[in-house]
């Protein structure tokens, strides 16, 4: 591997890599940053570790726990039932018996009878429900009426708004 240095005013401007393609060039780069990027964790987990050595390891530990509940909606909610009707004609399955998707343009999908979109699906299962499900689609949109308002459902809130 032959490298040419090139100066700029006198002072180091870069390396050359005679011969070499971009990508070999990347690669040795990269194998460089690696090196560095292993020698930097090494050195920080050793530090780390030499800091804590005199610590009394019987302290007890605290542990935060964090889990969101699911807040109950006082009785039925007239809004939340328009919006059912003006997302999937108040219908969790279409006419095959299928639970109603819509794709969207930006390649999210909506779900269910509340048209609940793919963007919350991680949430939903942090609280242990299911889109997919009627129920848990239901108990889903009442969570996010509660926890959100109805910006879930703006775009459709020309037909529910009325």
């Amino acid at each position: 591997m032959k490298t040419t240095q090139v100066f700029y005013n006198g002072k180091k401007y870069k390396k050359i890599y005679v011969g070499m393609t971009k990508f070999q060039v990347f690669k040795i780069k990269f194998i460089k940053f690696m090196k560095l990027v292993m020698i930097t964790s090494f050195v920080a987990g050793v530090g780390y570790g030499s800091f804590h050595i005199g610590r009394n390891t019987a302290d007890p530990k605290i542990v935060k726990a964090y889990q969101e509940v699911i807040k109950e909606v006082d009785g039925p909610s007239p809004v939340m039932d328009r919006i059912a009707k003006c997302e999937s004609s108040a219908q969790h399955l279409d006419k095959n018996g299928q639970v109603q998707i819509n794709i969207n343009t930006n390649h999210t999908i909506d779900i269910g009878l509340y048209q609940i979109n793919s963007i919350w699906e991680a949430q939903a299962t942090k609280l242990g429900l299911n889109l997919y499900n009627e129920a848990d689609n239901k108990a889903f949109a009442m969570w996010l009426y509660k926890n959100k308002g109805t910006g879930a459902w703006s775009a459709s809130s020309k037909c529910w708004n009325k």
